[in-house]
């Protein structure tokens, strides 16, 4: 059983949003957040737009760096495609686990090391809805019920053993922004806590996901997507406003702002 000290925690996220913002509450030892992006002109750009903007506006544009300063977290920028960058980091801050989170891919190779390896938040629940987007093809398919899965790093995309899940039922007529925050925060953050928790003390217990055929894959997608899908199906009209709502073309998210 790992000490508290010893237990060191690394977040690998593409920004700052609603679950990022409660790293520094986790259990252990929260350490470092590495966010990963393309980091090219444009990306660069937006950000010195948001710093310009925090001038005027103060929190109203936090950003991972400014979160990490505030709470004493170290910080790393890595290109998407750079994994070497990304060990080394993780090296460097002594991470025993890393949490990925609304982020590429991880080679297993780059997380080799850590002696915990690695978990990941899915707002599904696995081995169902397996992909990028899997909130947008929960509402498409139009899901009474939508969960959230903690499950273990592995080489196959969202295929990791499950340590934790919790179903609940989908609202409907909710904005995207509403949705993320049911699955991530309220669920999602106490779900990673105990997982944090239960492998720091060596008592996690995990199962392996099975490989059922007829699973509805999630893969990345734009907003826009789902014209094209309505076209192909016989959508209800609560459905077409359902998923309207959810893409922000009717109404607009009730959470507030994200705040560091």
């Amino acid at each position: 059983m790992a000490t508290a000290e010893s237990f060191k925690l690394a977040l690998i996220t593409s920004g700052i949003d609603y679950l990022t913002v409660h790293f520094h509450d986790f259990p252990e030892t929260p350490t470092a957040i590495l966010e990963i992006g393309d980091w090219d002109i444009k990306q660069r750009l937006r950000y010195a737009v948001r710093r310009f903007a925090r001038l005027v506006l103060k929190e109203k544009f936090p950003d991972c760096e400014q979160y990490c300063k505030k709470h004493g977290l170290r910080y790393f920028r890595v290109k998407r495609a750079n994994k070497q960058a990304i060990k080394t980091h993780l090296q460097s801050c002594h991470a025993s686990l890393a949490i990925t989170y609304k982020c590429p891919l991880i080679p297993m190779d780059t997380l080799d090391h850590l002696a915990h390896g690695a978990i990941n938040i899915h707002n599904a629940l696995l081995p169902d809805y397996r992909g990028g987007n899997p909130l947008f093809w929960q509402v498409i398919n139009n899901e009474d019920e939508m969960g959230s899965t903690v499950h273990k790093v592995s080489a196959q995309m969202d295929g990791g053993d499950i340590i934790e899940q919790q179903r609940f039922k989908r609202p409907r007529f909710v904005h995207h922004k509403d949705l993320d925050y049911l699955a991530n925060v309220t669920h999602g953050v106490p779900m990673l806590k105990r997982a944090v928790t239960a492998i720091a003390a060596g008592n996690v217990e995990s199962q392996k996901q099975t490989e059922l055929e007829g699973l509805n894959p999630a893969p990345n997608c734009d907003w826009q997507t789902w014209r094209d899908i309505s076209k192909e199906r016989s959508f209800s009209d609560e459905q077409i406003r359902d998923v309207a709502c959810f893409v922000g073309e009717t109404g607009s998210a009730t959470v507030p702002p994200v705040k560091i």
